[in-house]
C-alpha cells in the first residue's frame, strides 16, 4: 500500500442533469479509512 497513513484515497463528483424537468443533481462519493482502518465508502 503506497501511504496506508492517508485518510481520504478516492474522491468523485458526479453530477446529473436532467433540463427538460428543470432538474440538476450531484453526488460525493469517498473512498476513505475509518479509526481501525476499515475502508468505507462515504456518498454525500
Amino acid at each position: 500500500m503506497p501511504n496506508a497513513r492517508s485518510p481520504i484515497r478516492h474522491h468523485l463528483v458526479l453530477y446529473r442533469r436532467d433540463p427538460e424537468q428543470g432538474r440538476a443533481r450531484f453526488f460525493g462519493l469517498m473512498i476513505e479509512r475509518d479509526l481501525f482502518g476499515t475502508i468505507r465508502l462515504v456518498r454525500n
